[in-house]
């Protein structure tokens, strides 16, 4: 049984880390029951369940600290550890006296208690937080604002930013030097958001010299300082208001002067001073007007008293006075208004006056009046016909000289009206209410249409134009139509056309004729060349048979046979080129389209001249980019194609160098195209002959040596080949470079049904040597 004194010591009882007895008086003092206490860790108790923040293993001496009890009321007490001889350890509590809030401050407890403005109590110097009132809660972080949140924790473990900040700084300057600190309308680290601004204090309490807490009042002046800011963003904005008002009224074209209730000059703009020099602030107003005389529009004199400043400032509103101004050396006209301001005592404050310069106006309007004058001589004068209607239809103006002109012979103008009929150019009659005068009144615009007028046994053609004119709001104001009469011109151009269409008959007569003579051309020119065929083949033939039977021939007699059979094969070149240019041209040419492996075919002529180009030391390449490719298309003019374009190459081309010929596939104009390129190092073709190189006869070397020599159609009949075929040829070169010329052909797809070759399409071998002689026999080795 423990001794009454024991009996009032509050303490509890702590065995291998787990509290085991703890004293009534304990339970008396942190309002905690057995079951709470006993069986608990002693960490948990220490410093979860009575929130004391000292480490204990300090607490082997007596040492001050603070814990709360159930209901969260702060203690400040000595705790000192005792260790047993039996090895339990004993934790010793001694509230410290007359420290508790209600017995130390009252006027600290009402302060609290009224919740009126923000009140926190910390411990000093660690800043831990032990009696706060709701208002103060609400400033804290939204996680932060109940009791058991914030009660025993140091205040950087809810304001993880007050460590180190200007802040902590404050707080340990106050209570070290303990002196109260205001701070104002300050966006504080306590205020828990960006927009939330406090006026607090910070108070340090002490005993016996000695600062042991601190008191934070805070007051929420958010509102405040939001309309100071408000208010002062707004004068700020007036500000600039004023400096735009003033600087609008300064850049003003019209004169502006403003006058104090009493008549001098507050304000003037530029133009104000411009037209008045004298006009600055604090001018009375009769020596604005010193050195001007004004008038009204009827050039009548207007009194001192009678103008608008003078008229303002007695509270008379002016609207569009125009009054014309004389001073020594010039004449102005101006349009003046005016208005009174009054205060709210309905007392003259101000009276703004101002001139707009019409000067320009009046003279506009004086040329205008002249300009009427003239322009009604003009319309009165004129042969066209004019009309001008109002809304309703009645005639404004209205001037038609083919009434004038049919009236005599009718009693009266009615008449006239009833005899004249409307026609368009078809010779449909055209109602009068669907005439130009009357679709204008519709809001119709038309221009320059013919109408044909039939009066009296008299045809007339108009042609008419016509036109609404509105007002600014979009009414309809008047109508104007107009007529020019195109009689005399129309009957000059029927005349003009009976002569035209008999020299057009004429012509055609010759341009029959001519093509006549163009046919009897063509069918001549196809004659002779066949004449000239037949022998060709007969000394052919010849020099065929010379060749077989007499092998043992002299090599002279053979160099002479050479040059015959290549002369021979130059003029089978130039026949054959001439028969294709003839049909071509007059339009007989048939293509025998038929399904051919093109890659093959152009690579089996490639390989026919490699024998050429090995003599003249011309390296002849071929490269593809499709391994097979068969379209339908006439594989013969494809061959002198090709032949005749490596023909220009190989002749152009000097030893050493390459040719080479790329075939690859394409779209060209949304087609599938084939397109071969002959790529050569030669000597290139000029920029100012490139574009006569396919005309008949054109050539880019005139003066051509006999190596390199031709007849210019070679390059014709190949862009002509190219066409009928439906592709197209391109060429590009420079002179000392090289050219490339590329051919496109469409790539159509195999009829069906229709074998294609496994071989070279030739007939023979003897076919393909005889054609390559004729197409290269140009070139000479």
């Amino acid at each position: 049984m423990l001794k009454e004194p024991e009996i009032r010591k509050s303490y509890i009882v702590e065995e291998n880390g787990i509290i085991t007895y703890a004293s009534v008086f304990f339970y008396e003092t942190t309002k905690f029951h057995f079951q709470e206490i006993v069986g608990k860790k002693t960490d948990f108790i220490l410093f979860e369940l009575l929130r004391i923040h000292r480490n204990p293993e300090n607490y082997n001496r007596k040492t001050e600290t603070y814990l709360f009890t159930k209901l969260l009321e702060a203690r400040k007490v000595t705790l000192q550890k005792i260790t047993k001889d039996d090895g339990a350890i004993c934790y010793h509590l001694e509230e410290l006296p007359h420290w508790r809030l209600e017995q130390s401050s009252q006027y600290l407890t009402r302060l609290i208690s009224d919740n009126v403005k923000g009140v926190g109590i910390f411990t000093v110097p660690d800043f831990m937080l032990y009696e706060a009132n709701q208002r103060f809660l609400d400033y804290l972080p939204s996680s932060h604002h109940s009791r058991e949140a914030v009660y025993g924790r140091m205040i950087s473990e809810f304001f993880t930013e007050f460590e180190g900040s200007d802040e902590e700084q404050a707080w340990k300057k106050a209570a070290a030097a303990n002196h109260t600190c205001h701070v104002k309308e300050k966006q504080s680290v306590l205020g828990g958001g960006s927009t939330c601004y406090l006026d607090y204090t910070l108070t340090p309490i002490a005993k016996g010299g000695q600062v042991e807490s601190i008191i934070l009042i805070m007051e929420d002046v958010t509102e405040q300082v939001v309309n100071k800011k408000r208010i002062a963003e707004q004068a700020s904005l007036i500000q600039q208001q004023n400096e735009l008002l003033e600087a609008i009224i300064e850049n003003l074209n019209d004169a502006i002067i403003i006058y104090d209730g009493q008549g001098s000059v507050l304000m003037s703009n530029a133009e104000a001073r411009r037209i008045y020099s004298h006009v600055c602030p604090d001018v009375p107003v009769e020596e604005v007007h010193t050195g001007y005389e004004c008038f009204d529009e009827k050039n009548i004199k207007i009194t001192r008293e009678s103008l608008p400043a003078f008229r303002v400032l007695r509270g008379d509103r002016i609207r569009n006075l125009v009054m014309k101004i004389k001073s020594d050396d010039k004449v102005r006209f101006v349009e003046a208004n005016a208005v009174p301001v009054y205060n709210i005592e309905n007392q003259l404050m101000a009276a703004i006056i101002c001139h707009h310069d019409i000067t320009q106006m009046k003279e506009f309007e004086e040329k205008l009046c002249q300009n009427k004058e003239l322009l009604e001589i003009i319309l009165d004068n004129s042969y066209d016909n004019i009309t001008v209607v109002d809304r309703d239809g009645n005639y404004l103006y209205n001037k038609n000289n083919i009434v004038k002109e049919v009236s005599k012979k009718f009693s009266g103008v009615s008449d006239v009206f009833n005899a004249v009929k409307y026609f368009d150019i078809d010779g449909n009659e055209i109602p009068l209410e669907r005439m130009i005068p009357n679709r204008v009144r519709n809001g119709e615009r038309s221009k320059d249409e013919l109408v044909v007028v039939k009066v009296a046994g008299e045809e007339y053609y108009l042609l008419y134009s016509g036109t609404p004119i509105y007002s600014e709001d979009g009414s309809f104001l008047y109508g104007i139509s107009y007529s020019r009469n195109f009689t005399e011109i129309v009957n000059s151009q029927n005349a003009l056309k009976e002569v035209h269409e008999k020299l057009l008959k004429a012509e055609q007569e010759k341009n029959d004729a001519l093509i006549e003579s163009m046919r009897l051309k063509d069918e001549f020119l196809y004659l002779i060349t066949h004449e000239f065929r037949t022998p060709l083949t007969v000394i052919k033939s010849a020099i065929q048979t010379m060749e077989l039977k007499y092998r043992d021939m002299p090599d002279k007699a053979v160099r002479y046979i050479k040059t015959i059979t290549q002369n021979v094969n130059r003029q089978i070149r130039l026949v054959n080129n001439l028969l294709d240019i003839t049909k071509i041209s007059s339009g007989n040419i048939k293509l025998n389209n038929g399904n051919y492996d093109i890659v093959f075919l152009a690579k089996s002529i490639v390989d026919s001249i490699q024998s050429i180009a090995l003599q003249k030391k011309i390296k002849v390449t071929f490269s593809t980019e499709l391994q097979r490719k068969v379209i339908s298309f006439y594989e013969e003019k494809f061959e002198r194609i090709l032949l005749n374009l490596l023909s220009n190459s190989l002749k152009f081309t000097g030893p050493g160098k390459a040719i080479r010929v790329f075939l690859y596939g394409k779209r060209y104009k949304g087609k599938a195209m084939v397109c071969i390129r002959v790529q050569d190092e030669g000597i290139g073709i000029p920029k100012d002959k490139q574009n006569c190189i396919f005309e008949r006869f054109g050539q880019a070397n005139t003066g051509e040596s006999r190596e390199a020599e031709g007849t210019g159609i070679g390059l014709h009949l190949v862009k002509l080949f190219v066409t009928v075929m439906g592709g197209a040829i391109t060429l590009e070169s420079e002179e000392g470079v090289g050219s490339t010329f590329t051919v496109m052909l469409p790539a159509i797809r195999p009829e069906t049904g229709v074998p294609v070759p496994k071989i070279c399409p030739f007939e023979s071998v003897n076919k393909l040597i005889q054609m390559e002689a004729v197409e290269l026999s140009d070139i000479y080795l």
